[in-house]
């Protein structure tokens, strides 16, 4: 290979590169390829365009052709009965003569092809008919009347219409019970009736042309009506000729078939008894899938109202529908459907595209074998130009190709190796684009799913083999994020990225699964202690400070583990598992991971049903609300009173606020249900108010959630409740935990003073648990501070907790706040509240929270006495 190089550059100093003019294989194989390409392009571009046209002007001949048959033949109904009308108002017709109505009936059946037979009867009873009938659809007259003793007799008649033999006598045939009978006189005008099966025993489906009978002075003696078999319409479909493939159907706007253009029946027999048929019920493929696919597109026929033409494909089969309403004066309102498919034109296109391109084909190959005859030297380099193309288009890269003595040539293959080196690197991006992230560079959701299955896949051919996923979620990103900026966001996250790879192996992949969500694959581990470590080490490693260009940023990460003992043989199972583990993990308290297991998915089932009911039973009113008296230890009266929703499960039954509230705070189900809380206890509050006289200094106290709060709305909807309920401000006090303002403290304060500017009182629930300072005291309008039942618990025999107790409310005094302590359980905790002038207090030593009639029961029993009546200690119900 090495001395090739030299020998094609001793034989460039001994000869000039060839002209290309002096060459002409390379102009004609690349114009005659051109050549076929261009025309194979316009052949398919003119193809389509061609079965667009042609298939619409064949559909619009089609719909023309069937719209003026259908014009035609439902015309002649209403023009025979205008005939016998306007004869029998000239009295050229005795109406009262049957056998003369019943010889004109005949001659008028026998003159119009497409009436089946005409009726005329009276309201008296007199009846004439005459048409085709019987099995060999001869023509008959038909009478009742008094001469047949009011029986109805058929005679067959000669050619003349004269009566020949009588050969069917019914006696139970009333013709006033027929459609086209009744019709005519209920609407006392020319309609059409409803379509009906003719009983020829040949079950053909008719329609009848109904007009009524008036004498001289307007009076309704009658009717006529004619049938019209539309099985004419039927055969009329079946002789167009307008596509091999085509069908054509007609249906009622309820879908039920009239007439196809196929060979089956618009009606079935069933036990006997026949029945029509809806389109979607056809036995024709075309016309089943076309009525199918029209009913999924508008739902029904009876909204189709204009001409329109329309495509569906079934399969790989491109169909063209066209559909258009037929109406008439008198009541008919159908629709035409016309659908044939692609298929019935590609034939001839497809044979002259074949045609084409073997004539185009032909002279490529004259045109090489002259070139191989006039410029036989150039047939060498352009074999090797194709066998390297040939190479390049099988991804072999290393295949370039060599110079040729041709000047042309040679600058050709140049820019022939330029550009597949460019299309090489270009495939390598998009290779990597698509498996990649593109901030980080770490695998994409859609990769890291096909690592996983094949993980999967590995498992399942071999049992010792062990794996595990790790889910992380990073805590506080979107902090971090809205404060400092997408590009310093962006930075921690390709930061974050260096410090999880510097945590596992090089071989396990790293995901970034979308936005600060990553997934790890652990490959091949031999312990499933192994992830629990690795989980350790990412967490610490992710504690530490980064530098975001200058400044100190703190996060934390929550992980989920699943391993692959679970045995799920589905990617997107693991991850689901994942996910609910790191869920779980977060509602642990961050910076934590959960190892995932079958119960973390029952919960996660049974916690989307919770959340389901929960939106559910605020919308069925299933929330009622308990109230617990708050005491003064020294007078033992009852000086307010707290708001504690409960939920009354249909099948749960009464359910504590623990159960849900921290749901409905983390669906945004809290803001309507702490409204409608806030709404029960004002109301409640006002109608004790009235009934027993209460002292304006008595409060209801409502728990106040943070995203409530913070709520753009929440002041003004505060005070709409005020004033619907007429409760007075003073006697509202809202009690909101300190730890849900404190990340919100600016925007906190300003509800805070536009809670005051109202007159409602703030408490300071669970006083204690926090971790501010108490600074925010100072700054902020709170009028109570409840002290935690967690220290209250504490307050035994011995005095032990006392000082902590003591000292918050030496502190609320000295800041002019009252105090409540929650939770007292026991006297000895009373005394000793009472002892360090906390004379505020509710527990279960007085009451629990217990519905508002038996609040009633205990306000009327204050007004007799002034002791309070402590319960048995009972557990305290957390609210």
């Amino acid at each position: 290979m090495a001395s090739a190089p030299s020998r094609r550059k001793r034989s460039r100093k001994s000869f000039q590169p060839l002209s290309l003019r002096l060459t002409l294989i390379v102009p004609f194989v690349v114009q005659i390829t051109a050549a076929v390409g261009l025309v194979g392009y316009l052949s398919f571009i003119n193809a389509q365009h061609a079965i667009g046209d042609l298939s619409e002007q064949l559909l619009e001949q089609t719909d023309q052709l069937v719209a003026h048959h259908l014009d035609l033949l439902l015309a002649d109904p209403h023009h025979v009965n205008q005939e016998i009308t306007d004869l029998l108002e000239m009295q050229l017709l005795d109406r009262n003569d049957l056998a003369e109505v019943g010889e004109f009936l005949w001659r008028q059946t026998k003159r119009h092809a497409g009436v089946s037979y005409i009726n005329y009867g009276l309201i008296t009873g007199e009846y004439a008919g005459a048409g085709h009938y019987g099995e060999n659809n001869s023509l008959s007259i038909s009478e009742t009347s008094a001469k047949t003793q009011w029986k109805n007799f058929n005679y067959s008649t000669d050619a003349n219409g004269n009566r020949v033999t009588l050969f069917e006598v019914s006696e139970d045939y009333d013709y006033r019970e027929e459609a086209w009978y009744q019709d005519a006189l209920r609407a006392e005008k020319p309609v059409w009736s409803d379509i009906y099966l003719w009983d020829d025993n040949e079950n053909n489906i008719s329609l009848a042309a109904a007009r009524p009978l008036f004498d001289r002075t307007g009076k309704l003696i009658g009717a006529i009506g004619v049938d019209l078999r539309l099985s004419q319409i039927q055969e009329y479909l079946q002789m167009l000729d307008f596509s091999p493939s085509g069908k054509i159907f007609i249906v009622e706007r309820d879908g039920k078939l009239i007439a196809t253009s196929s060979s089956e029946s618009p009606y079935r027999v069933v036990n006997d008894r026949a029945e029509r048929i809806s389109a979607e019920q056809s036995s024709d493929p075309t016309i089943q899938r076309t009525a199918q696919f029209l009913k999924r597109e508008f739902g029904s026929f009876a909204t189709v109202q204009q001409l329109q033409t329309i495509e569906m494909r079934i399969e790989r089969d491109r169909y063209f529908i066209r559909m258009m309403p037929w109406r008439d004066r008198y009541g008919l309102d159908w629709l035409v459907v016309i659908t044939m498919p692609e298929s019935d034109f590609m034939e001839q296109v497809n044979d002259n595209a074949k045609l084409t391109f073997l004539l185009c084909f032909g002279a490529l190959a004259v045109t090489i074998a002259i070139g191989m005859i006039t410029a036989r030297r150039l047939m060498q380099p352009i074999v090797g130009m194709i066998r390297a193309a040939d190479s390049l288009s099988q991804n072999n890269w290393q295949h370039p190709i060599p110079d040729f003595e041709v000047r042309e040539l040679a600058q050709l293959a140049r820019a022939f190796n330029q550009m597949a080196n460019q299309i090489q690197h270009s495939f390598q991006q998009l290779a990597f684009t698509a498996h990649h992230d593109a901030l980080t560079g770490l695998l994409n959701r859609r990769a890291f799913e096909q690592k996983l299955q094949e993980a999967i896949a590995k498992r399942q051919h071999s049992p010792d083999y062990q794996f595990a996923v790790l889910f992380l979620d990073l805590d506080y990103f979107k902090l971090i994020n809205d404060s400092y900026g997408h590009l310093v966001g962006d930075q921690l996250l390709i930061t974050v990225t260096q410090r999880l790879q510097d945590c596992v192996r090089e071989t396990d992949p790293i995901a970034r699964f979308g936005g600060d969500e990553f997934t790890i694959l652990l490959e091949d581990i031999t312990n499933p202690e192994i992830p629990i470590q690795i989980a350790q080490r990412i967490i610490k490693t992710l504690q530490e400070s980064f530098d975001l260009n200058g400044r100190e940023v703190f996060i934390s990460t929550s992980i989920g583990i699943v391993l692959s003992t679970l045995m799920s043989d589905n990617a997107a199972d693991l991850l689901r598992d994942a996910d609910t583990a790191l869920y779980r993990a977060k509602a642990g308290g961050k910076a934590n991971y959960e190892v995932f297991n079958r119960e973390m998915h029952t919960a996660a089932v049974e916690r989307l049903q919770l959340e389901t009911d929960l939106r559910r039973a605020i919308d069925r009113s299933e929330f009622v609300v308990y109230y617990q008296p708050i005491f003064d230890i020294v007078t033992g009266q009852m000086i307010g009173f707290e708001a504690l929703v409960r939920w009354q499960h249909p099948q749960r039954g009464l359910t504590a606020p623990d159960k849900f509230i921290p749901l409905a705070e983390e669906t945004g189900l809290i803001a309507p249900l702490g409204q409608w809380v806030v709404q029960q206890a004002c109301q409640q509050m006002r109608m004790w108010q009235q009934e027993f006289q209460l002292d304006a200094s008595l409060t209801m106290s409502v728990n106040i959630s943070s995203k409530q709060i913070l709520h753009i709305d929440f002041v003004s909807q505060l005070e709409q409740a005020l004033q619907k309920t007429q409760l007075s401000p003073q006697s509202l006090k809202l009690e909101i935990t300190e730890s849900s303002f404190l990340s919100y403290e600016e925007i906190t304060r300003i509800k805070f003073e536009q809670i005051k500017q109202l007159g409602v009182q703030i408490s300071i629930d669970d006083f204690g648990t926090g971790y501010s300072a108490l600074s925010y005291l100072h700054r902020l309008p709170v009028h109570t501070l409840k002290i935690d039942r967690s220290f209250v618990s504490r307050l035994g025999a011995h005095g032990k907790n006392v000082e902590i107790v003591e000292a918050i409310v030496m502190l609320a005094h000295k800041l002019g706040i009252e105090v409540v302590a929650e939770g007292v359980e026991t006297s000895e905790q009373s005394e000793q509240l009472r002892v360090i002038h906390c004379t505020q207090a509710q527990g279960y030593l007085f009451s629990p929270p217990i519905p508002a009639p038996q609040i009633a029961e205990r306000l009327k029993v204050q007004q007799l006495s002034h002791s309070p009546q402590p319960e048995q200690n009972l557990p305290q119900e957390k609210h």
